[in-house]
């Protein structure tokens, strides 16, 4: 599993997105690049309310083996309070 921190340092600087939708409360997968590969990562929703497949999102932590994301949708609405 790769590190919270090369996780993060990747969404910042690549398109990451759901690669299967995220379940309410449950769990999905997200895609990113890192080091010009393709990588998966299994994820949750941070506040756990399901995620549709393609939909961007940031990775806000890591925990226990998988990611927890937010929409870049979501975070432009907190920014705009």
């Amino acid at each position: 599993m790769f590190s919270a921190l090369n996780l993060i340092a990747a969404q910042i600087c690549s398109s990451t997105m759901t690669s299967s939708p995220i379940r309410a409360g449950g769990t999905g997968e997200i895609l990113f690049a890192q080091a010009g590969a393709r990588r998966v990562a299994g994820a949750r929703s941070d506040d756990g309310q399901a995620i549709d497949k393609g939909v961007e999102v940031v990775i806000t932590r890591q925990e226990k083996g998988l990611v927890y994301v937010r929409t870049w949708a979501e975070l432009a609405a907190d920014d705009g309070r």
